[in-house]
C-alpha cells in the first residue's frame, strides 16, 4: 500500500458515508481569528501585557513546529528502514506511520493560520514592547485587572453567574442585559469603558 492508495482509502470513506469531495483536512483543529482576539487578548487590561501575550503564543507555536519538524524528519527515516527490510508486517508499519506523517503534515495548517492571525495582530500595536517596558507597566496592570476582577466577583454573588463566565461574555461582546440588573451591568460597563478609553489613549499617546 502507497501514498496513492492512503488517498483512495479517504475516497472510499466520503463515498461510504456520502460526504462527497468533503477534505476533511481543511477542517483541522486550532483556535479562530474571533478566539484569539476575543478569548486571548482581551484577557489583559493592558496593552503591555497583551503584546506579552502575543509573543507567548508565537514562541508556543514556533517550539511545536520545530519539534514536529524533528518527529517528521525521525518518521521519515524509520519508513525508509522499515520498507528496506521487504518484510509484508513492516511494510504495512511503514504504510501507517506515513498516514501519522501526512496527520501531522495536516497539523501545521492549524499552526500556519493561528501564527499569521497572531502576527497580523501583533502588527496592530503602536509598538514592540521591550521586556523592561513591560515589567515598568506591571503595578498598573495589576490595578487593572484586580479592580475588573472585584468588580466581576460582585455581580457575580449578585446573580450568582460564574465570573469566568460573565467576563467571556463580555470579551465575545454578548449581551448580558437579561441576566443582570441595571446596577450591575452599569458597575462591568463602566470598568470595561475605562480599560477601552485608557488603552486608546496608550495607543495614541505612542503613535505622537
Amino acid at each position: 500500500m502507497d501514498e496513492k492508495q492512503l488517498i483512495q482509502k479517504q475516497q472510499e470513506f466520503n463515498e461510504v458515508y456520502g460526504l462527497g469531495s468533503l477534505n476533511l483536512a481543511h477542517y483541522t483543529l486550532g483556535r479562530t481569528r474571533f478566539q484569539l482576539e476575543n478569548f486571548v487578548m482581551k484577557e489583559h487590561d493592558c496593552l503591555e501585557r497583551k503584546f506579552l501575550q502575543v509573543i507567548v503564543e508565537l514562541k508556543s507555536l514556533r517550539d511545536g513546529a520545530i519539534i514536529d519538524w524533528l518527529e517528521q524528519q525521525k518518521m521519515k527515516i524509520e519508513i525508509d528502514r522499515l520498507l528496506a527490510t521487504g518484510d509484508e508486517i513492516d511494510a504495512i508499519e511503514a504504510v501507517k506511520k506515513q498516514y501519522k506523517l501526512a496527520n501531522m503534515q495536516e497539523t501545521m495548517l492549524y499552526r500556519e493560520r493561528e501564527i499569521k492571525t497572531l502576527v497580523e495582530i501583533l502588527n496592530t500595536f503602536p509598538k514592540m514592547y521591550t521586556y523592561e517596558e513591560i515589567e515598568a507597566a506591571e503595578p498598573a496592570y495589576w490595578e487593572k485587572r484586580l479592580n475588573r476582577q472585584m468588580a466581576e466577583d460582585m455581580v457575580s454573588a449578585q446573580t450568582g453567574i460564574n465570573p469566568g463566565n460573565i467576563r467571556s461574555a463580555i470579551q465575545a461582546n454578548i449581551s448580558t442585559e437579561k441576566y443582570l440588573s441595571g446596577f450591575e451591568k452599569h458597575l462591568l460597563d463602566q470598568i470595561y469603558e475605562k480599560m477601552l478609553q485608557q488603552e486608546a489613549l496608550d495607543r495614541k499617546h505612542l503613535k505622537q
